[in-house]
């Protein structure tokens, strides 16, 4: 196994780990198929098993589930008697979303900021992709971009009239930021009156993301757009998480929607990311930097 920068499970049971382990070095060596027998002597030298048949078990099975869920979109499978990755273009947003979980450099050299608005806009198609045909929306994340002024209190002023919707009663503040909103979608109707689904997302690609929960305040936004009753909030991560994860409810109440890894996959199934060729040189380099070469 070739010396790499990539998180190594600590954790022989924690499912997740495993998977991005295998999927991450089976990047960074270049193989589109890795049999059993590989994947064991693998897991016997990372953690001394000398029975590791069962870690191999829970890494297959964890492959299948994100396989079942994610369809086409999700680029390595269970085949023969191992694990089979295929590159192409409807696999991207995966491979994105995996390099930015697993990278050791991405993490040590604080190079988030080159991938904020990359994930943004990934989360855009995503979430316009779930509410349907008609459906627009914009990234509002700072630092801005786009059309978005820079100003805080005229980039709250111009989503307003984008959206069709009144000033709130509250008074936006006039200095930078984002208020805690990354990316914004409504699906209007052809009538142009107010009374329409808007989704309210935070993006984030920090670690402990399950703080990020509470950036976004429903009230504080209905002060600033009038959007009648609250909106949606969703909360969008690269990471995966576990079927059985303990904060599961608690999340569920503090935003709508949460966006995974594998959801966002899911969602962008049969969809061209806006920035796909972007990404791609993106997870080109990282691939580099993660098998140890700068």
């Amino acid at each position: 196994m070739a010396d790499s920068n990539i998180l190594v499970p600590t954790d022989t049971d924690d499912e997740i780990a495993l998977a991005d382990w295998l999927e991450a070095t089976m990047l960074i060596e270049g193989r589109s198929y890795i049999p059993r027998a590989k994947i064991r002597k693998y897991i016997k030298s990372i953690f001394a098993e000398d029975q590791p048949d069962v870690c191999v078990e829970i890494l297959l099975r964890e492959i299948g589930r994100r396989r079942r869920h994610c369809g086409s979109a999700y680029p390595f499978n269970e085949e023969g008697s191992g694990v089979k990755y295929t590159q192409s273009a409807v696999g991207t947003p995966y491979v994105f979303m995996l390099c930015i979980s697993v990278s050791k450099p991405y993490r040590d050299e604080h190079r988030q900021s080159d991938t904020d608005e990359l994930f943004d806009s990934l989360v855009l198609d995503a979430l316009r992709k779930y509410l349907g045909l008609g459906t627009v929306g914009v990234r509002f994340g700072a630092p801005a971009s786009g059309r978005r002024p820079r100003n805080f209190q005229e980039a709250i002023y111009w989503l307003a009239e984008t959206m069709n919707l009144p000033k709130g009663t509250g008074t936006p503040r006039r200095t930078g930021g984002d208020g805690g909103l990354d990316v914004i979608v409504w699906r209007p109707f052809r009538d142009r009156r107010s009374g329409f689904l808007v989704v309210l997302a935070q993006c984030t690609v920090q670690r402990d993301w399950v703080i990020k929960a509470k950036d976004l305040t429903e009230d504080i936004w209905r002060g600033w757009i009038d959007m009648g009753k609250n909106p949606h909030l969703a909360l969008a991560i690269p990471f995966v998480v576990p079927f059985k994860y303990e904060k599961w409810d608690e999340l569920r109440r503090l935003v709508h929607t949460l966006l995974d890894r594998l959801r966002l996959t899911e969602l962008l199934e049969d969809a061209k990311p806006a920035n796909q060729n972007d990404m791609q040189t993106w997870i080109s380099s990282e691939v580099i930097r993660m098998g140890g070469t700068r």
